[in-house]
Formats: C-alpha cells, structure tokens, sequence
C-alpha cells in the first residue's frame, strides 16, 4: 500500500470517528453507531489480504489479543452456566447468543482498528500522525458553533438513533454525554502537535478552541483536565519557550476559566445539576456497582449476561444511598 494511500485513510478514520450516530446503529445497536467498526474490520482483511499474511507484531496489540480470548471463553462459559441456571435466554429484546457474539465483534474490531492505525502510520513521523487530528478538532469546534446556533434542530439528518430535536450540544454524536472524550482526546493530541510544531498561532487556537468547546459544552470534567492538562504542558515546555508566550498563555488561560463561570450557566442547565449533586451520585453509583459486580463475578460476566447483571444490581443496591 502506498504512503500516501496509507496517509489518506489514517485520515479519514480520524475524521470518521467524530461521526457517532450513523444509521447502521437501527440495525446492529451500539456496533453501529459509528462507521468506524465495520471499516475497521473491512480494512484489517483487506490488509491482510494485500500483505499476503504477514502480520505486524506490536506487544500492545498482542495485550490486547489475550484479553479479547479470554472474553470469548468467559462470555461463552457464562452464557452455558445461565442457560442451566435456567434464566431467561433473551435480554433486550434479543436472544443471549446474538448479544454476545455482537459484543465480541465490537471488542474485535477495537483490536483491527489499533492494528490498522498502526499499520497506516508505520512510515509517519510525529507531525504527519498529529496534523489531521488537530484539523478534525478544528473541525469539531466549528461543528460545536453551529450545532449552539441550530439547536434544537442541529445536524438533525445526520442522527438516526439518537433524538432529532436535542437541546444540548453533543457534536455528531448520540447524545452530549459522549462529547467530553471526543474532545479530549483530539484536545490534548492538538495541543501536542502545537507543542512539536513549536508555533504559537497553532497553540493560540488550539486553547480558543477548547475553550470554545468547554463554554458551550459546559463540561466541568473536561474543564477541570483541560487545565491540568495545560499547566503540566505549559510547565515541561517552560524551557523552550519565551516569557512572552508563557505570559499570553496564562492570560488565555485565566480568560477560559472567568468565561466559564461567567457564562457557562447561559448555556446549560450543569450547573444547576451539580448543585442538586444528581450528576455526581449517578457516576459514584454506578461505579460503586462496577465494583460490587467485580467481587461477585471475579472471573467477569461476558458481553451478555452483564447488560442482565447490571441493571439488576443498580435496583438491588439503591438502599447504599
């Protein structure tokens, strides 16, 4: 495959991963609510295929490996156990077999697609593998000003299986819970790549538009990283830069922060959940069942039974709170 084919794709799967409520999701659930999946998985044969065989050995990867064998064996061994167990062979409107071969499917083609990106950008070097992720955040803070001018009715021929009127800024994505990551993520890696660059605009923008993204997102979470994030990036890049850029960025810094809390309360209702801790006991507690469901099932539940195990423990243990 040619360097420059392999430089296309790696960009188009950058760019596709924004994309999180396609219609391929009104068929197979959450396998299809992003492209990336199905491509992943189309991609990795294909590579296969023009490679003749000959696979590309990384130790991650291969991590990665034996984890998703050990989660067949676990989730086909739970499925055999509940069906003598005599519980009910059907969870969500679909037979337990189904879940979980979809389950596998989906942790499979998290692997392809490491594999593929690996394989994409096995001949690029630190900016070529950063610059399109830093154009797709770009993009993502474009998306999100005109998504805050459109709602309720925002991008809604691009949502299939989450609401078409939302009143929330969530991207292209299903819902704004899953925007936080989506934008960390190509955030951090954006502020890197200005880092590497060692270009002042690039970081400039890169700080406007996280700080774009966080007013209109209200995002405490994201806030809160965000800023550790930049300070600890700002203090090991000390060095190499002048006192000027320093002074600027923490002018640009202080201004994020005094806009949040100056308008953030505009634009959602955050703050206000917060208030009321709603937010805050709904993480705690759900995390505190992962925990329960960890020491009652060491050895794990597989990709079915834990969509039956779960809810069932969030009503057992409601009395915790």
């Amino acid at each position: 495959m040619s360097k420059s084919l392999r430089k296309g794709l790696f960009s188009f799967i950058v760019l596709l991963i924004i994309y999180q409520d396609s219609p391929l999701g009104l068929y197979a659930g959450a396998f299809g609510y992003s492209f990336v999946p199905i491509f992943s998985l189309m991609l990795f044969a294909i590579i296969i295929l023009i490679e003749k065989g000959k696979v590309l050995k990384d130790k991650y990867i291969k991590g990665f490996v034996r984890i998703f064998i050990y989660l067949t064996i676990v989730s086909f061994v739970a499925v055999i156990v509940w069906a003598f167990m005599g519980k009910p062979l059907v969870i969500l409107h679909e037979d337990i077999f189904s879940k979980t071969f979809k389950g596998l499917l989906y942790f499979l083609s998290y692997i392809c697609f490491l594999y593929d990106m690996k394989y994409l950008s096995q001949y690029m070097g630190k900016n070529e593998f950063v610059k399109p992720i830093f154009i797709v955040f770009i993009l993502l803070t474009l998306i999100a000003i005109i998504e805050y001018f459109t709602l309720p009715n925002a991008f809604s021929f691009l949502h299939f299986t989450g609401e078409k009127h939302y009143g929330r800024i969530r991207l292209l994505s299903k819902e704004s819970s899953w925007t936080s990551m989506t934008i960390f993520v190509y955030g951090i890696l954006s502020l890197y790549y200005s880092f590497i660059k060692r270009n002042k605009l690039y970081l400039y923008l890169t700080i406007i538009c996280f700080a774009i993204l966080i007013l209109l997102t209200s995002s405490k979470t994201l806030l809160i990283v965000f800023f550790i994030a930049l300070i600890i990036a700002l203090m090991i890049n000390a060095k190499k830069m002048t006192k000027k850029s320093i002074v600027i960025s923490i002018i640009l810094l202080a201004l994020g922060l005094g806009g949040y809390f100056l308008l953030s309360g505009k634009l959602s209702s955050a703050i206000e959940r917060s208030l009321q801790w709603s937010s805050i006991f709904t993480r705690v507690y759900t995390i505190l069942i992962g925990l329960i469901i960890g020491v009652v099932y060491p050895l794990g539940t597989g990709t079915a039974i834990y969509l039956k195990v779960f809810p069932d423990f969030l009503k057992k243990y409601l009395y915790l709170i």
